[in-house]
């Protein structure tokens, strides 16, 4: 067994060895539970409880050379979740954090590997977008927060802002 994918990435099972974090009879256990099932390896492991849920998404975000981004201490800025309709937060678990430059926004993910998904959600955030790795339910939990709020603010001079408030704040986003 190759160390890395067909991409000359590192493979998922090999940095979590590597990392300590299974043992090889683990892996290989896994590893024939994804062959006979078609799921995915992580999808296994966290099912299997092998592995916790922050683990998996930091080693994702290492093997596909990403930032992990922990949503519950991150400044998420309001103005630009805005920028991705729900529905796109949802079906693609994704969330526009903060602007990183004035055309760069960095959007968290919980699947750096989906592909098509990143290229909607480019398409639809209608700016170029920077993707950092996000633990899978802190994502959701981030997602249903912000657009709660997000149905609870106004447009203003093409500001988001709340009935109450001229500008709502960034704030770290926690559970």
């Amino acid at each position: 067994m190759s160390a890395s994918s067909g991409w000359g990435r590192p493979r998922l099972g090999a940095l979590l060895l590597r990392d300590g974090h299974l043992t090889p009879e683990q892996l290989e256990e896994a590893l024939s539970e994804q062959a006979a099932t078609g799921r995915r390896l992580g999808e296994v492991l966290l099912d299997r409880h092998l592995v916790a849920s922050k683990v998996l998404a930091q080693v994702l975000a290492e093997q596909h050379d990403l930032e992990f981004i922990e949503l519950s201490t991150a400044d998420v800025d309001p103005d630009v979740v805005s920028l991705l309709p729900e529905k796109f937060a949802h079906r693609y678990r994704a969330l526009p954090v903060k602007y990183l430059t004035e055309e760069l926004v960095l959007i968290a993910v919980a699947d750096p590997t989906d592909v098509l998904g990143a290229d909607d959600l480019r398409l639809a955030a209608g700016v170029n977008v920077r993707f950092a790795v996000a633990e899978r339910l802190d994502l959701e939990r981030a997602i249903s927060h912000f657009y709660r709020i997000e149905g609870q603010l106004e447009v203003v001079d093409g500001r988001t802002t709340s009935p109450t408030s001229p500008r709502r704040a960034r704030r770290p986003f926690s559970s």
